[in-house]
């Protein structure tokens, strides 16, 4: 028996998951995707300026800017 399976946790605003719900490519994930999404993300501080990757590089990640502007060259 399963009393809560229809459970959707209620978020901050703030959170992570409600952040990525404003992103194009997650908009249609329900909460329960966006906190699983939410669990294995890794947050990056970087300083203005700071190179995120070189041109030249392969990339297995997927950056999502949560606030300031990324120049791309």
């Amino acid at each position: 028996m399963k009393l809560f399976s229809s459970f959707v946790p209620r978020l901050d605003p703030d959170s992570i998951p409600v952040q990525l719900k404003r992103v194009p490519i997650f908009e249609d994930l329900g909460v329960r995707e966006l906190v699983r999404l939410s669990e294995v993300i890794h947050l990056r501080a970087y300083r203005d300026g700071e190179q995120v990757f070189r041109p030249d590089e392969v990339s297995t990640a997927l950056y999502v800017v949560r606030s300031g502007n990324v120049r791309i060259r």
